[in-house]
């Protein structure tokens, strides 16, 4: 018997086409967000607060481009990466200092 190791490739066609390798409640789970930990609160749903936000502040500019500001949460509030932010330019100006020739 030959004990070379075979290897099965399938892509999303042949899983939905050959009900011989997965069963549909396997094809189900495999496709399904939530069995990855993606799922959406039942008792929360935005999307009318969403679009009234972006019909009160969207606008066309004179190249004809539009804008809309981003829909914030009440309440929410970002943490500051300044620090981070200042560590990076550290690294970098060091860098910079050791080989100027990335500076071309």
């Amino acid at each position: 018997s030959d004990s070379t190791p075979t290897l099965l490739v399938m892509n999303a066609h042949s899983l939905t086409q050959s009900p011989d390798y997965l069963d549909q409640p396997q094809l189900d789970r495999f496709w399904s967000l939530e069995s990855v930990g993606i799922t959406d609160p039942p008792d929360q749903c935005d999307d009318h607060l969403a679009q009234l936000h972006f019909d009160g502040t969207v606008s066309r500019r004179t190249d004809g481009r539009y804008d809309v500001s981003w829909p914030w949460k009440p309440g929410c509030t970002l943490p500051t990466n300044k620090q981070l932010a200042r560590g990076r330019l550290v690294s970098l100006l060091r860098r910079l200092q050791r080989d100027p020739a990335l500076l071309k």
